[in-house]
């Protein structure tokens, strides 16, 4: 089993950073319950740590057969309605390959999402998905979609996301939400 560790970083720099003092950590072979988050623009918290009650997009992974790490995106208590999302997941291309996603239940339950995610080499995987103007926006819980990677390397893989967007529309114009606070979950 392998030590997964999650994080969101605005910068490649910081993946860098992350990835050369996670490569020095002794026990890469151990399964933890420890995912490490960082929420952008917002201070450091561990998974155990008081979150905010409202307005979380949480990230989680699980070890599934045949080497594959599962990330699942989940939205918590989301307060406004809002129409879509959008981020970069960065990671060590030489550690794990994004293979395939599934679509989550958050955005089905308005209309018939759109879904763009796409292996952007050097970059990572960009996500986005949203619905149209005449379905309807959502609020509340659940899955907005989930990430399959296949690991490559006997290491512990680290994931960066960056770019983080939540969109509604007011008065006819999409706008971004401040509010959203991106986190590790459990």
């Amino acid at each position: 089993m392998k030590k997964i560790w999650i994080v969101g970083a605005s910068m490649v720099m910081a993946l860098a950073g992350l990835i050369a003092v996670l490569s020095a950590t002794p026990e890469g072979n151990q399964l933890t319950t420890s995912i490490l988050g960082i929420g952008l623009g917002a201070p450091r918290r561990d998974v155990g740590a008081p979150s905010p009650e409202h307005n979380v997009i949480c990230f989680s992974t699980e070890n599934e057969p045949g080497n594959i790490i599962k990330l699942t995106i989940r939205a918590k208590d989301i307060s406004e309605k809002i129409i879509g999302i959008g981020f970069t997941m960065l990671f060590l291309p030489t550690a794990v390959e994004f293979k395939k996603f599934q679509p989550g239940d958050f955005f089905e339950r308005g209309g018939k999402p759109l879904y763009l995610v796409r292996d952007a080499p050097g970059l990572g995987v960009v996500v986005g998905t949203t619905l149209t103007r005449n379905d309807n926006f959502q609020s509340g819980s659940g899955t907005l979609i989930s990430l399959y990677f296949h690991i490559l390397r006997p290491q512990n893989p680290v994931f960066a996301f960056s770019r983080t967007v939540a969109s509604t529309l007011q008065k006819g114009a999409r706008k971004n939400l401040r509010t959203v606070e991106w986190l590790a979950c459990n």
